[in-house]
């Protein structure tokens, strides 16, 4: 019931199309940053390049010299701030900061068409429309938050149109009107576009998140599977070699487990096996591995930890085992433990682990052998 809660959580959205858990949403966005960084990189750079090639036109249709000039700073200004902008994007280590500099960016554009488009004496109000309704779409292809879109759309549209009554001497009613509602569609056309497709990549990405915990997950006890375990094996080999620290195995299997099965079923075994993995987990450190190796059978993986400590752990692991009541009788588990030899490999490393738990069984069971 709890983790159907859980999920329920995790599946609601903003109005905005985001997580409504923070941590989750936060997650999410930076790795949808950091993949949109490939094509945002020269997107910028092709946005400042053809917001200064539009000078051309401006040289062509402006008589006045001192607006032309002004026109023409204003465009080489924002160009070299989306330059800047360029190498900005190269050095923001945490991705989810990129959202400020990216609204900050779109909001310099759009102050810069307006000013462009206030310096223009007769201006045509519809074609300058266009190029408004342009720049929405571009702001909505860019991967930023909704909310920062839907409010640089807004505020762009309103400058515009207060502008436009300001300064667009005999403007129709009919024309105005036209352009507010056809600026509106296109936002809001925008807006419901990005959100549902904020809606599915946030879908998949928790349905790629829970295949993945499925696949290193064992569905029985919910421990890591041997698939993951090998992969954090290897792993740790590499890093103790290399940083010349310690690292320890245990080996562990439930005593006469195929007596509990045959005698008391199938049902009760999977009990077993799920209840006393909960408490082997709550004993070792969030650092270690503990998975299931096969049928009764388990491994921890001990990173940074000595023969010596993995002893004391065992001891504390075997003491709580004794002590828990069971339905099924008396439960005990025996264990072989070893750390890990210089210029030892993965199979010979297991091996020893695996004669010291054959050890222990043959010594009486509920025992430990290092």
């Amino acid at each position: 019931m709890k983790r159907e809660t859980k999920d329920k959580k995790l599946l609601k959205l903003s109005h905005f199309g985001e997580f409504t858990d923070k941590e989750l949403e936060k997650e999410f966005f930076n790795i949808e940053m950091k993949k949109a960084l490939k094509y945002m990189k020269p997107m910028v750079l092709i946005f400042g390049f053809l917001f200064f090639l539009f000078i051309i036109p401006d040289y062509i249709l402006l008589k006045d010299t001192g607006s032309f000039k002004t026109i023409f700073y204003t465009r080489m200004i924002t160009s070299a701030l989306a330059a800047v902008f360029y190498f900005i994007l190269d050095n923001i280590k945490k991705h989810y900061k990129l959202t400020f500099y990216l609204t900050n960016f779109e909001l310099i554009f759009s102050l810069s068409f307006l000013f462009i488009y206030y310096q223009y004496p007769s201006a045509n109000f519809i074609i300058q429309d266009l190029g408004l309704i342009i720049i929405i779409l571009a702001i909505y292809l860019l991967t930023n938050k909704l909310f920062n879109m839907f409010i640089v759309s807004i505020t762009i549209s309103f400058g515009f149109f207060t502008l436009s009554l300001y300064s667009v001497k005999d403007i129709k009613f009919s024309e105005f009107s036209a352009a507010v509602v056809f600026t509106l569609l296109a936002i809001l056309i925008s807006t419901i576009s990005k959100y549902r497709s904020n809606y599915y990549e946030r879908m998949q990405y928790l349905s790629n998140c829970k295949l993945l915990v499925t696949s290193i997950t064992d569905p029985l006890t919910k421990v890591y599977n041997r698939l993951k375990f090998d992969i954090e094996l290897d792993k740790w080999i590499s890093y103790s070699k290399i940083n010349k620290t310690s690292l320890s195995l245990v080996i562990l299997d439930f005593d006469d487990f195929k007596r509990i099965n045959d005698t008391l079923g199938h049902q009760a075994g999977d009990n077993i096996l799920i209840n006393y993995s909960k408490i082997i987990k709550n004993i070792i450190r969030a650092s270690d591995i503990l998975a299931r190796w096969g049928g009764d059978e388990f491994v921890i993986l001990l990173p940074n930890s000595s023969l010596d400590d993995t002893i004391n752990l065992v001891n504390r692991i075997i003491e709580e085992i004794n002590k828990t009541e069971s339905s099924n009788g008396r439960i005990t588990c025996s264990f072989g433990v070893v750390s890990l030899s210089p210029n030892e490999d993965r199979e010979s490393f297991i091996k020893r682990a695996d004669i010291k738990l054959y050890q222990a069984k043959a010594s009486g069971k509920n025992c430990m052998k290092s």
